[in-house]
């Protein structure tokens, strides 16, 4: 008896492995670049797909990718591309002056077309660091370095007219002859 039941719990356990077949087996999940993944303010973001964004059999639109950076609840940077024929696609996204220092995460969702109410599939989240300083990375902001450059123009102006207005030793000693 014991035998019999083995074989029966088995064969409850196998059956619907065998009648599902390859369908059972679980796809990696769909996956984008991000380049750079660290900078500050103002840093350009390249993305691309490596899983590709294309519609399902019997699915009409015009598919596409959304992508955001995103710091908690607040989105930092955004932008929807296009995809190709092949259902490839790739864009640029700018840090906005919204990030702080810290992680990010950088999320995509393949949708069918602009006006879809869900997405086809989400792609695995990528992180990105967000820096302390502006995308350039050196040196003071730029409000800052005009102020200093106007001040350093208006005191070399001031040099110049001193100049022009004291007398020389020369135009002295002639003045008194």
């Amino acid at each position: 008896m014991r035998t019999g039941r083995a074989w029966a719990v088995a064969a409850m356990v196998a059956l619907p492995l065998l009648i599902a077949g390859p369908s059972v087996a679980v796809a990696d999940s769909p996956t984008f670049s991000v380049s750079p993944q660290a900078g500050g303010i103002g840093t350009t973001i390249f993305v691309r797909s490596i899983t590709v964004c294309r519609l399902p059999a019997g699915v009409t639109g015009a598919p596409l990718a959304a992508v955001t950076v995103t710091q908690g609840s607040r989105v930092v940077a955004t932008g929807r591309f296009t995809a190709s024929a092949t259902g490839g696609w790739h864009g640029v996204l700018l840090v906005g002056a919204t990030a702080r220092p810290g992680t990010a995460t950088v999320s995509a969702f393949c949708l069918a077309s602009t006006r879809a109410e869900g997405a086809l599939f989400s792609y695995r989240s990528v992180s990105f660091t967000v820096g302390g300083l502006p995308a350039t990375g050196a040196g003071p902001p730029a409000g800052l370095s005009a102020g200093l450059g106007l001040l350093m123009i208006l005191a070399g102006a001031l040099l110049v007219l001193a100049a022009r207005r004291r007398p020389t030793r020369a135009a002295v000693g002639k003045s008194g002859s």
